[in-house]
């Protein structure tokens, strides 16, 4: 041995003993990583910790809000599906997340989905994602709402989008008493002491002047909440009823 290596120059040897020290040493780090693979993340980004006030706030203390949960712990697989179909189905679903899911407090039923989209252009798996999920909670009637990024959206806002993605996806409930979202409450600021409020969402009035028509001129009051609400409460009659 020692006579086959005196036949190699000593620069090759020591850059064949370099390169073996490297390659124990990054074989060494690798075992080390694989056995230490994982680290802490944060659950919420800080966009989706902002903005889950605003959930809150929306639908009051009637729904409560989870947030990323999977697809397959509400969309199952048909059993009389074969095994591949089952499993190609399930495999379409098992991996993703829903942003936010909407339960009722009284038997945390879902209510609804909410997606928000990113700020900017969509990547393709985003579009092919969202395009799954829209026909899935079509088949399946569940509730889908997408959010745009909107900086000025309000709760008062987000409320009415939430009424009317539930209403319009099972129209089955308005036969149900009970069973829709209440109008929307007063999520703006409350009335000051001795301020008249609005009788369908309690929000402020705002007082204001006709200024045309066979009342111009004339004093009335109007929901702060306007257009959500069209409360309007003529200068003869302060009990008037909301108007739809």
């Amino acid at each position: 041995m020692a006579s086959v290596l005196s036949g190699i120059p000593l620069p090759l040897l020591l850059s064949a003993a370099g390169l073996l020290a490297v390659a124990l040493v990054l074989w060494l780090w690798r075992r080390w990583q694989l056995r230490h693979p994982y680290q802490q993340q944060p659950l919420f980004s800080d966009d989706e910790r902002a903005f889950l006030p605003m959930l809150e706030e929306a639908c009051a203390d009637q729904y409560r809000w989870f947030a990323k949960v999977r697809w397959a712990d509400l969309i199952a697989t048909v059993p009389a599906l074969g095994r591949g179909a089952r499993q190609q189905a399930f495999a379409a679903v098992c991996a993703r997340r829903f942003d936010y899911v909407l339960c009722r407090q009284s038997d945390l039923s879902v209510a609804l989905i909410l997606e928000r989209l990113p700020e900017g252009k969509l990547g393709r798996a985003q579009r092919r994602r969202n395009r799954l999920l829209g026909r899935i909670c079509q088949q399946i009637q569940l509730p889908l709402l997408v959010l745009k990024h909107e900086p000025a959206l309000t709760a008062l806002h987000l409320r009415s989008r939430i009424e009317s993605a539930i209403n319009k996806t099972n129209p089955a409930l308005r036969q149900a008493p009970g069973a829709l979202l209440p109008a929307f409450t007063a999520l703006d600021a409350a009335p000051a002491e001795g301020e008249k409020c609005c009788p369908k969402c309690q929000s402020p009035l705002v007082p204001r002047v006709a200024q045309k028509g066979q009342h111009a001129g004339q004093a009335f009051l109007t929901c702060s909440a306007y257009p959500l609400c069209k409360t309007v409460l003529g200068p003869s009659n302060n009990e008037a009823e909301p108007q739809n």
